[in-house]
């Protein structure tokens, strides 16, 4: 990793071979090709040893759990909040105004919810390990409203 002006970074390989320019915003780490860059304030998941962007247009991403073998991260986009793995790729596209964790590591499991706004409705569905849907509802105001207040 190479720091230039302005804090700018930029990826070279110990035998000199520069694979990003000093141009980034920031660089991190997360498999052993995979490397998220940063650049005009978007996040892209690129392969270092290719070039390939693997994921892009990413406003920030967060850990949700990591395994031996498997990484995965909420991920923000101008449309909404999804799920990335390192293994699978997009689990949850992100659409949805809200995304949980809910699962462990032994057993991921994601809550997703989407705001329709004009239509007074929430629409909840839930995403198993593979991004496989297995369950979804829809809730108007007043049983969303039920549910949160249930909760506290």
């Amino acid at each position: 990793l190479d720091t230039g002006q302005g804090g700018r970074k930029g990826v070279t390989l110990r035998a000199g071979t520069i694979i990003f320019p000093v141009e980034l915003e920031d660089v991190k780490r997360w498999t052993d090709s995979l490397l998220w860059i940063r650049k005009n304030q978007l996040w892209q998941l690129v392969d270092w040893r290719t070039g390939r962007v693997a994921y892009d247009r990413v406003r920030s991403f967060q850990p949700l759990f990591q395994s031996e073998d498997e990484i995965c991260v909420l991920v923000k986009r101008d449309g909404g909040e999804g799920v990335f793995s390192s293994v699978q790729g997009e689990l949850i596209p992100p659409t949805f105004s809200e995304v949980m964790y809910l699962g462990d590591e032994f057993v991921p499991f994601y809550l997703a919810a989407k705001n329709v706004y004009e239509a007074g409705l929430v629409v909840v569905a839930y995403f198993d390990r593979n991004g496989k849907r297995v369950r979804r509802q829809a809730y108007d105001d007043a049983e969303i409203e039920q549910l949160v207040c249930d909760e506290d």
